[in-house]
């Protein structure tokens, strides 16, 4: 699992021109770390909350405050769905009046993890594999997807 996430960040940087963005993502439970990268900004590591089971969520606030990493407010971009389909809150429809955190968040803010790293693939790669381990709590010969796109 390390070296994936170590190819992965060195490929990321590789890229020219703004837009990047990586996923690392364990396929059965769709456990997942996410960087966007740009020339300009380098790698930017996100963990959105809604993503994280209350268990995970307390175990990430105590692993990733280790990188200075602490809880903040984004924002749903408007090109993102309605309704995540595979939400268990019950709604089924553009007017949801789920509770705050529901994953399927309708355009409100939510909170995330996240920090500009500058180009530290290395720190990068230590904060995902720290989460994949001691968030996860997957096994080292875990097998990840990995996506880079724009």
């Amino acid at each position: 699992m390390k070296k994936t996430i170590e190819t992965a960040l060195e490929m990321l940087v590789k890229n020219s021109g703004e837009g990047w963005f990586c996923i690392l993502e364990e396929p059965k439970t769709e456990k997942f770390v996410q960087f966007a990268y740009d020339e300009d900004e380098g790698i930017f590591f996100d963990l959105p909350r809604p993503a994280l089971t209350k268990k995970e969520f307390e175990s990430a606030s105590e692993v990733l405050s280790g990188y200075d990493i602490t809880l903040s407010e984004s924002q749903v971009p408007e090109q993102s769905p309605e309704h995540n389909p595979d939400c268990d809150c019950g709604c089924d429809d553009d007017e949801c009046d789920c509770d705050d955190g529901c994953c399927c968040s309708h355009g409100e803010p939510f909170e995330t993890f996240n920090k500009h790293l500058g180009n530290d693939t290395q720190l990068a790669g230590e904060i995902a594999y720290a989460v994949m381990r001691e968030v996860y709590k997957l096994k080292e010969n875990t097998k990840l997807n990995v996506t880079i796109m724009r």
